[in-house]
């Protein structure tokens, strides 16, 4: 007995994902060029395309787990973010995402599933 989807049953559900979607932001891209000191010159710049569509959900990480830093000298909670985009987005931990003139850096992208409805990622704000 199988349990897949066709290809119209995943587009449909693609289709629900995307109407899910409220809010829009941009892909960024990081460049580093060498200076000719031995250092790096880092520039950034919005992906080809322009804005994307997303839903970011904000997560506390339990400080037990390690999810800690320090602010004002003293020891914090630190919160990541869930960044759900189309299926077919092109993303990577080298990039990095702008939404709402706020920067996050790309922990991590779940690139391994069976039926791809949307691509998510874990945010960290910079």
């Amino acid at each position: 007995m199988s349990i897949g989807l066709t290809a119209k049953e995943l587009t449909s559900i693609r289709n629900d994902i995307d109407d899910l979607l409220p809010d829009t932001g941009y892909i960024i891209a990081i460049t580093n060029t060498p200076d000719g000191q031995g250092g790096q010159i880092v520039s950034t710049a919005v992906v080809t395309g322009g804005t994307v569509l997303c839903r970011l959900d904000g997560r506390m990480i339990n400080m037990l787990k390690g999810g800690e830093s320090v602010a004002g000298a003293a020891l914090v909670s630190f919160q990541q973010f869930i960044l759900t985009l189309p299926y077919n987005t092109t993303i990577t931990t080298n990039n990095q995402f702008l939404k709402d003139g706020q920067l996050y850096n790309i922990t991590s992208v779940d690139t391994d599933k069976s039926w791809k409805a949307s691509v998510r990622c874990i945010l960290e704000r910079i």
